[in-house]
């Protein structure tokens, strides 16, 4: 019988949607994989994998561990899969599978024993199997299926919430790993992706190399690095990758997996969220972008910390920005020492600095809640970097007059070497028409240099657009013309309305969001930066053009939160503008990366693989975010 992966239960972090419960006297906490005997996957650094976990469970005489869902899976006849790790496992010699089960009761006749159950049952109605029944535990780890029909006494439809792992007579130390639920039953069905690339016979550089364009260089002339001033937007999205090739997408993107993260957006790290999400996130992964004429660096940790050394990079913006940020931070891996979420007070980052708050990058879960409004990370050569996050709110804080009172993130302006700003589409609720957008530019230039340092770069990211009907698309788009024209052409008209909030649709377009509205004004930002209204920051400010991310309607957080244990998220319309983690929001950090390490100007020192830029947007049409 064909069987299919419902939900990864346990995977180095709990599934959201799944909460442990230990009884007294028992402990249960997250364990580096080698600490339980099992050799870490190789990955970049000595050590082996970073953030790699199991479930270490320290269970007394009689003790318990129970694995609770936020509702019965019902999906068919499930079966959990799981391996587990046990030092020792006396008293199997008799048992079998139809032998070990044991009368109903909470009572356990092996070492270590398996129950899966409704939680609203009494206890005595419990009907558990020693380990040993289902595999050869007992000598390092092994890998154990168990059916949820051997426990429901024949009625496999009332389905369970439940796993629960119980001693038996004396203390027993268990580890767990890799906990799934499979089923019969087959998941939804999937868009027809392209079908899979064979590897080449003689694998070329770049194979299977998240965001790599290394392998399109033709007899493998090297080509100058991106200038990143527009001469990285010829090119095309290409599937350097098979799908099935990328297991697990945290690791194939960050090089580590993720912590647990919960939150009132954890959907976002979409493949968590069941089996046909995670197929859709690896399709996704599977592209990389390939300038024609240059080539882009991958991130490398060590190599950015490096450049950075002792300064300060700041993003500000909404929370596309912080998408961009957290796929920065999670890149960097073991360069990241510590980071923390904080009040936001400038006071908050002066304690962070002082090493008073923090920790590590493998257990940090913020990111399900976008960190709120001010998170910094601490990078092991000494630099930092600072996101502050806001909306409409703090739009509006950018555009008052110098003379008005200071907003609360103003003061980390004046110590920040490098600020990575964007005003995106929380800018719809403030002015539904786009009419005093030129007059917002002119207020928040004059507000950055009066802030900023006189050394301090200002990077402008353009904004992308989203895409109706997102939850359909299973590759990128032939082209930026594509996308424009399915939401109603290149040209841009106001509404005749004010929206309450940047999210209220309206009806009668195909632009329902006005997404297309940022992208269409934001050449201002060049145009202004370089004449009077620029003041100090001319020569100091770059407009980046990431609008190569607009033939990317896959990959969309679309509708992953259906299928969420929390009935208020499952009840969301799809997301057609925030992308999954790790997805195409990956692309705006790799491209900040190559804008700041490909040019001079942003560095202390000039390496020979670079080369000069004016810092200007050349040519001139690059630089139009519309790309008109």
């Amino acid at each position: 019988m064909v069987r299919w992966v419902h939900t990864h239960v346990f995977e180095d972090s709990l599934h959201p949607s799944w909460s442990e419960r230990a009884s007294s006297g028992a402990h249960a906490n997250l364990s580096d994989s080698r600490a339980a005997g099992r050799r870490a996957p190789r990955g970049s650094g000595s050590g082996g994998l970073r953030c790699a976990r199991v479930l270490r469970t320290n269970l007394p005489a009689h003790g318990s561990l129970q694995l609770r869902a936020a509702g019965p899976m019902r999906h068919g006849p499930m079966v959990v899969s799981m391996r587990v790790h046990l030092p020792t496992a006396a008293g199997c010699a008799a048992c079998s599978r139809a032998g070990c089960l044991q009368r109903p009761g909470w009572r356990c006749g092996g070492d270590a024993c398996l129950s899966l159950r409704r939680s609203g049952q009494r206890e005595q109605a419990a009907r558990f199997a020693p380990l040993c029944a289902f595999g050869d535990v007992g000598h390092g780890w092994s890998r154990i299926s168990a059916g949820a029909g051997l426990f429901a006494g024949g009625r496999a439809g009332d389905g369970f919430d439940e796993i629960v792992l119980l001693a038996g007579a004396r203390p027993v130390i268990l580890s767990l790993d890799d906990v799934m639920l499979t089923s019969s039953a087959p998941p939804p069905p999937l868009l027809p992706f392209p079908p899979p690339l064979p590897p080449p016979a003689a694998p070329a550089r770049g194979w299977c190399s998240y965001l790599s364009s290394e392998h399109a260089r033709a007899g493998g002339a090297a080509l100058p690095l991106c200038a990143m001033d527009g001469d990285h937007l010829q090119g095309r999205w290409l599937r350097n990758c098979d799908p099935a090739a990328i297991r697990r997408p945290e690791r194939y993107a960050y090089g580590s997996p993720l912590p647990r993260t919960n939150g009132s957006w954890d959907y976002r790290l979409c493949s968590r969220m069941g089996y046909a999400q995670r197929a859709r996130t690896r399709e996704a992964l599977a592209w990389s972008w390939v300038p024609d004429q240059c080539a882009l660096r991958q991130v490398d940790g060590a190599e950015f910390g490096a450049w950075l050394a002792g300064r300060r990079l700041l993003f500000w913006g909404d929370s596309l920005s912080g998408q961009a940020f957290y796929s920065l931070l999670f890149s960097l891996g073991a360069e990241v020492e510590r980071v923390a979420d904080l009040p936001p007070e400038p006071a908050a980052l002066d304690a962070f600095l002082d090493g008073r708050t923090g920790g590590p990058l493998c257990s940090y879960g913020g990111v399900g809640d976008e960190g709120g409004a001010l998170t910094a990370a601490a990078l092991r050569s000494g630099g930092t970097l600072v996101k502050v996050l806001g909306h409409a709110p703090m739009v509006d804080e950018l555009r008052r007059p110098l003379s008005a009172p200071w907003a609360w993130w103003e003061p980390l302006l004046r110590r920040a070497d490098i600020v990575v700003a964007n005003v995106g589409h929380h800018y719809r609720a403030l002015d539904g028409r786009y009419a005093r957008y030129g007059a917002m530019v002119r207020a928040a230039l004059a507000r950055f240099d009066a802030r900023m340092p006189p050394h301090a770069h200002l990077v402008f990211r353009t904004s992308n657009i989203g895409h109706l009907g997102c939850e359909r698309a299973a590759a990128p788009l032939p082209s930026r013309a594509a996308a424009w024209s399915a939401l109603g052409g290149w040209e841009w008209s106001a509404p005749p309305f004010q929206p309450e909030y940047f999210g209220q649709a309206r009806a009668g377009v195909a632009d329902v969001y006005d997404w297309r509205a940022p992208p269409s004004h934001e050449s201002l930002w060049a145009t202004l930066a370089a004449s009077a209204a620029g003041g100090g920051l001319r020569g100091r400010i770059a407009l980046l053009n990431v609008s190569h991310l607009d033939l990317r309607a896959d990959g969309h957080v679309a509708d992953a939160m259906g299928l969420h244990a929390d009935a208020s998220k499952a009840a969301k319309p799809p997301d057609c503008l925030h992308y999954c983690l790790p997805g195409p929001a990956d692309a705006w950090a790799h491209a900040i990366y190559n804008l700041l390490l490909n040019n001079p100007r942003y560095r202390r020192r000039r390496s020979r693989t670079e080369r000069p830029t004016s810092g200007s947007c050349s040519p001139p049409r690059q630089c139009n975010g519309s790309g008109l």
